[in-house]
């Protein structure tokens, strides 16, 4: 331990807690590259000195500091480079899913997640990927605001998937209760202690010029249970859905209703490993290495929603073209593809040609009057009128009792999908 004896003239204003521009030569032989002041270095305010307790940089600590600091530069950048490239490859499929629908809640609050995110993540590149010079304050506001619009992002990433996967429980006001009342109670916790863990975190957060990027000095205790906040809200999702899919017999695995639970379990599981990661990250790296790992979650997360979303779309779009050709009655899809009518203009439906060509080798597979040999593949549709409900369409050859026997195991779970899947549907 190296102690030094500073006079006020020599600190300038600054006669407490941080020094980011040391003016003795003294102290920058003992410079520490993170310029980790609020630990290394601490100066206790006299009235007209201040002493300084610092412990001398190794090489060792030199060499880790540089090594930090560049695996951070070069995760953020290259998180902000696959985000930009992602969103190239799929704005073919944005335009056409997301542009052409109708307005509607869910579509304005998925793009305004997908551009804010790559926006964010370009204006802090130059903070922390060594382009240009900064400022401490800067890099304190940089902290804070990405800190709280991160969560926003991924609440708002949460509450879409939400929304998607709650049809199959329209008819269950326990489980829609329960799921709405954990997302809101995850989200309130969350953004409470990442506002808490800034606040802690943000004297700590200084502009290097060792390094030339924003770094931070002690790690904030709260950090860890900012990313285990919403781990419970995650597994009950995911035992939920996957228990919904176990108990739905086999012959009511509707297309649709399948994409449904396959991008709800894979989004769900996805974000669960990713903050089960960050959170034992949060605990055990150094604290050079926390932006990593905020960051990376963030631009992951924002990744999955959109894959997710455009998958669903595109099966939402082939869904109303198949049954379009069906000869059962067609009722709302759980995206509001065609509530009172279709959620494209029949012009833009048109367009889609590679999901037709799609749509017509289904058909020619599987032709839509074919009750009898596959009832499977002609339950194409979540809801539905009941067989018991209408008089079925039996083709020559195939008997009513055929075609009950054929749809007896998939008959209550479809009753329980009709119900209520027709009268309350998601836009987007």
């Amino acid at each position: 331990m190296l102690k030094l004896h500073i006079h006020h003239h020599q600190i300038g204003r600054s006669s407490h807690a941080n020094i980011c521009t040391p003016q003795l030569s003294a102290i920058s032989a003992f410079a520490v590259v993170a310029c980790s002041f609020p630990t290394s270095l601490r100066v206790l305010p006299l009235s007209r000195s201040a002493e300084c307790y610092m412990q001398p940089l190794t090489a060792e600590n030199l060499s880790q500091s540089i090594w930090d600091a560049s695996a951070t530069s070069y995760f953020i950048g290259a998180g902000a480079v696959v985000l930009f490239y992602d969103h190239l490859r799929t704005l073919p499929d944005e335009c056409r899913f997301i542009w052409n629908a109708k307005s509607s809640f869910a579509k304005y609050g998925f793009l305004l997640n997908r551009y804010a995110v790559l926006c964010v993540m370009v204006l802090i590149l130059p903070a922390t990927c060594r382009f240009g010079p900064t400022l401490s304050d800067l890099c304190q506001s940089i902290l804070f605001a990405t800190g709280m619009t991160s969560i926003l992002s991924m609440g708002t990433a949460n509450a879409l998937m939400l929304l998607r996967i709650l049809v199959f429980w329209q008819d269950d006001r326990n489980v829609t209760r329960l799921l709405w009342g954990g997302y809101l109670m995850s989200l309130l916790v969350t953004a409470s202690l990442m506002l808490l863990t800034c606040i802690m975190a943000i004297p700590n957060v200084e502009w290097s010029p060792k390094t030339m990027t924003c770094v931070l000095s002690m790690k904030a205790p709260s950090l860890p249970a900012t990313y285990a906040a919403s781990l419970f809200l995650e597994v009950i999702i995911i035992y939920l859905v996957a228990y919904h899919s176990l108990s739905t017999p086999r012959t009511a695995q509707m297309p649709l209703a399948s994409s449904l639970r396959q991008n709800g379990l894979a989004f769900f599981m996805t974000e669960f490993v990713l903050r089960l990661g960050s959170m034992f990250a949060a605990i055990y790296i150094r604290q050079s290495l926390v932006f990593l790992t905020l960051f990376f979650i963030w631009s992951s997360v924002t990744i999955n929603l959109n894959h997710s979303i455009l998958r669903l779309r595109r099966a939402d779009v082939k869904h109303y073209l198949l049954t379009r050709h069906s000869a059962m009655d067609r009722v709302a899809s759980p995206f509001g593809l065609y509530r009172s009518g279709p959620d494209f203009d029949q012009d833009v439906l048109d367009e889609f040609d590679d999901i037709k060509t799609e749509v017509a080798d289904e058909l020619k597979r599987h032709p839509p009057d074919n009750l009898c040999k596959k009832p499977r593949e002609i339950t194409i549709y979540l809801g539905g009128t009941s067989p018991f409900r209408q008089q079925p369409r039996t083709p020559q050859g195939c008997t009513f009792t055929s075609y009950v026997k054929n749809r007896w195991f998939g008959l209550c779970s479809e009753l329980r999908y009709n119900r209520n899947v027709r009268s309350r549907v998601l836009s987007l």
